[in-house]
């Protein structure tokens, strides 16, 4: 059993097993809702292996996640300035308000990966501020007007691991 299905139903069985709580199941789909102790909700859902979980605070703060490779998809809002290589799968997504995380798996050299931000990012318009290397990885920090932008290459054994952080500069709104 993979590490994410069964964090996945250690999840739904916590959630399942708190007052309050309601579990619904449709076909291969589950989901369970719970009220937090603010006031406000959290709700996860697995279908298959793909589990998307919301929470939301009584004051109207989200936060989304999707995780497990299959059926994961970029958010219909993620930044169309932020390139993503070819053939790149997203693996996880996570938004929390301004925030948004992309971890996706490529089977190209994390070299290359990273050879395609250097040259791609500038010519969207992003600044390269800093970058950094290791045995394990690099990454490159880049700004555009008021957003900022992580990217983290991992060098894996058969895949390259990239993660994608967007975001808006500290005291400033997007």
């Amino acid at each position: 059993m993979t590490r994410n299905r069964l964090l996945a139903i250690i999840a739904l069985s916590i959630l399942a097993s708190l007052p309050g709580c309601r579990r619904f199941t449709t076909g291969e789909s589950t989901t369970v809702e719970t009220p937090a102790p603010d006031g406000g909700n959290a709700t996860v859902t697995q279908q298959g292996p793909r589990i998307d979980a919301t929470t939301a605070t009584t004051d109207d703060q989200k936060a989304k996640a999707q995780a497990n490779e299959p059926g994961v998809t970029l958010p219909i809002d993620f930044p169309k300035d932020v390139p993503v290589p070819v053939g790149a799968k997203p693996t996880s997504v996570t938004t929390v308000g301004p925030m948004t995380m992309v971890s996706l798996e490529s089977t190209a050299p994390a070299d290359d990966v990273l050879d395609f931000y250097k040259k791609s990012l500038p010519v969207n318009g992003w600044q390269i501020e800093a970058t950094a290397a290791g045995k394990l990885g690099s990454s490159i920090g880049a700004t555009k007007q008021k957003r900022t932008l992580n990217v983290m290459v991992g060098k894996g054994e058969e895949k390259t691991t990239i993660r994608l952080t967007v975001g808006t500069v500290v005291g400033t709104q997007p």
